[in-house]
């Protein structure tokens, strides 16, 4: 029924005030019917046989499920992308770039009261999990440069009550803390390095490595960026930087001199999604090593190889001192110097000549300029004629021009076959060329021979960083030689921190969807009133199918016309309308049912033909004859009428 689709494309509240319209115009129609037809069970019969197929349900499912998104208008193609975006969490709100604001240290509802153990870890000769007294182990550097406070807390929104992690309180600053951490000789050992980074205001420009000093290194306040360390690992992102930095150095064993090892193809950092991530590196005796990000290897190889430089140092190197002789010549090739041009080779040639081929197409517009004054265009009111001369309309493209084109019809341009350019002498090889030249090769004075290789001792680990974000949490670093225990210590802790950040993640994610759902409803002044006008309607649309079929038989559609037109434009007037009206309309269909002597009948056989009657004048009155199809002409008497009124009845 297109009327009651086009009320379902109504905004929610036109729709409800066109609902109760629709509800009056279906009492019209029923109590029209009920007093212009004398069996309505046909309708009925209809509308039933319509819901037995199916069409019904169908139809009230289907329409249902597709057109509701309508109900709100132009936005409704939309709502189903908006369900998308709130099944995901909000972004939370952006904190300021003071750098004098301070992270969260402890939740909104202050330090946990709870008292977490952290487990212990096989093979680790340094855990720190920040739950005891901290600064008893770490030392603050005293380089005034690294002056960034550091607090140890749960944070915004610890994973596990009473679990605590070293802080990065403030932006724009740089931090550096160590703590006293001796491995001993790695020669022949397994090492691991795992740790916690949890970024709750995100990471934009900054680090969030650890560096493990290299022995002999003792004086922990003096722990810098030229301190010499044996590892730097961890994130670092600022701008087009973003990865997982694995450095490592080593010591010349003649010079003394360090060198930084860097990992060739480092991968990227865990997302910055404010959740704990896990960061550890392996590296085996065999000289092979794995960066893991939460428990999955992103990069593997042996350190022999995918670093650069390489440790090996080469034997021979470039003489610095050495350069190119001014004899040296180069050149590969050289023009002949024999070669002539031709005498046919034409240099003033045109590369383009005109289509000799090319004719005028038949609709070109000669006459048409292909430039016309602006029509649209007037002159401005504060135009002076005498200061700023005569004014003339801008000009525009010809739209005659469009399609054919106008003025002067010039054929189009060709490659010129004869053109061959300015002509030069052909290239051969130089006799005189040498070759590349290249500076001599000397010993390498730090060339030594590297068996296997292997990390520097490490006697401290630390955190020295510049960061323009607050909020980097650092908790459960270890160091040891044991992999597995490394990896079962992070399933004790890590994975559950995981586990609950992720149940609050969704919890997140579905009040923020409720919240949604409600901020929406809330812009409807009767929630839940559009979902029952479209039952409403779809209901509506089926049971008074056969009705608008008998309307429109009856010549009475353009009345519903514009009862549903009057709706949707005036619903409050035809609302407040149509009570009157249906009162009315029942009123004078009970008055007329009251004036029917008897109630319908199911319709009888043919009455048979009524032969006539003769009928006795009255004064003298020439008889006359009557029939049930004909009165009588004449006089009548009382017993003919009376015949007459009954067969008339039972005929009826």
């Amino acid at each position: 029924m297109t009327r009651i689709r086009r009320i379902r494309r109504s905004p929610p509240a036109v729709a409800a005030g066109v609902g109760v319209v629709a509800a009056v115009t279906a009492v019209l129609l029923l109590a029209l019917v009920a007093c212009t037809w004398s069996s309505p069970a046909a309708a009925v019969e209809a509308a039933g046989e319509d819901a037995e197929d199916g069409g019904f349900g169908a139809e009230l499912g289907g329409d249902l499920g597709k057109d509701t998104l309508d109900l709100d208008g132009p936005g409704g193609e939309e709502e189903e992308a908006d369900d998308a975006e709130a099944d995901l969490p909000p972004p939370a709100a952006e904190t300021s770039k003071d750098p004098e604001a301070t992270a969260a240290i402890d939740p909104p509802s202050g330090p946990s009261a709870s008292v977490y153990a952290a487990p212990t870890a096989v093979g680790a000769f340094f855990l720190e999990t920040f739950q005891g007294d901290w600064e008893s182990t770490w030392v603050k550097s005293g380089v005034s440069k690294f002056s960034g406070p550091w607090a140890v807390g749960g944070g915004a929104s610890p994973g596990i009550p009473g679990d605590k992690g070293l802080i990065v309180t403030r932006r724009a600053r740089h931090y550096g803390v160590s703590a006293p951490a001796s491995t001993g000789d790695l020669t022949g050992k397994d090492f691991v390095l795992q740790y916690e980074v949890k970024l709750e205001d995100g990471l934009t420009c900054g680090g969030a490595y650890l560096k493990l000093p290299a022995a002999p290194f003792t004086d922990l306040r003096k722990f810098d960026s030229d301190t010499p360390y044996s590892i730097m690992f961890g994130p670092d992102k600022c701008g087009a930087t973003d990865k997982v930095h694995f450095i490592f150095q080593s010591k010349h064993p003649k010079t003394g001199k360090m060198t930084e090892h860097h990992l060739k193809s480092p991968p990227p950092i865990a997302a910055a999604d404010k959740k704990t991530h896990l960061y550890t590196l392996a590296v085996l005796a065999n000289g092979s090593y794995t960066v893991s990000v939460d428990g999955d290897v992103k990069r593997n190889g042996e350190l022999s190889e995918d670093f650069e430089p390489p440790v090996q140092p080469a034997e021979e190197i470039d003489d610095a001192q050495d350069s190119k002789p001014s004899d040296w010549v180069d050149e590969a090739k050289i023009p002949d110097a024999e070669a002539t041009k031709p005498d046919d080779w034409d240099e003033d040639a045109p590369a383009q000549i005109p289509d000799a081929a090319a004719v005028m197409p038949e609709s070109w517009l000669v006459d048409e300029p292909a430039k016309i004054p602006d029509p649209s265009a007037k002159k401005p009111d504060t135009w002076d004629d005498e200061e700023d001369g005569e004014w003339t309309a801008p000009t525009i493209d010809n739209p005659k021009c469009a399609d054919v084109g106008c003025g002067v019809w010039t054929p189009p341009m060709i490659a010129n076959p004869a053109y061959k350019g300015k002509w030069t002498a052909p290239m051969v090889d130089n006799p005189a060329y040498r070759g590349v030249w290249k500076p001599r090769k000397i010993p390498n004075p730090d060339y030594y021979e590297v068996g296997a290789v292997k990390l520097l001792p490490v006697e401290a680990v630390g955190v020295e960083i510049w960061s323009m974000d607050q909020g980097i949490l650092f908790d459960n670093v270890l160091l040891g030689n044991d992999v597995s225990g490394a990896t079962a210590f992070a399933d004790a802790t890590w994975k559950l921190k995981k586990a609950a950040e992720d149940e609050v993640s969704a919890a997140e994610a579905k009040k923020a969807k409720e919240e949604a759902k409600k901020a929406e409803a809330a812009k409807d002044p009767a929630p839940g009133l559009a979902a029952k006008v479209l039952a409403m309607l779809s209901t509506a649309e089926h049971a008074l199918q056969p009705l608008e079929d008998m309307v429109r038989d009856s010549g009475l559609e353009p009345v519903l016309d514009k009862l549903v037109v009057a709706g949707i434009q005036t619903p409050m007037l035809v609302c407040a309308a149509a009570p009157l009206a249906v009162v009315l309309l029942l009123l004078s269909c009970m008055g007329s049912r009251r004036r029917r002597s008897t109630p319908a009948v199911p319709a009888a056989a043919p009455a048979p033909v009524v032969p006539v009657v003769p009928v006795v004048p009255v004064d003298g009155a020439e008889p006359a004859a009557e029939s049930i199809d004909k009165p009588a002409t004449a006089g009548v008497s009382v017993e003919a009428v009376g015949v007459r009124k009954r067969r008339g009845a039972r005929e009826e």
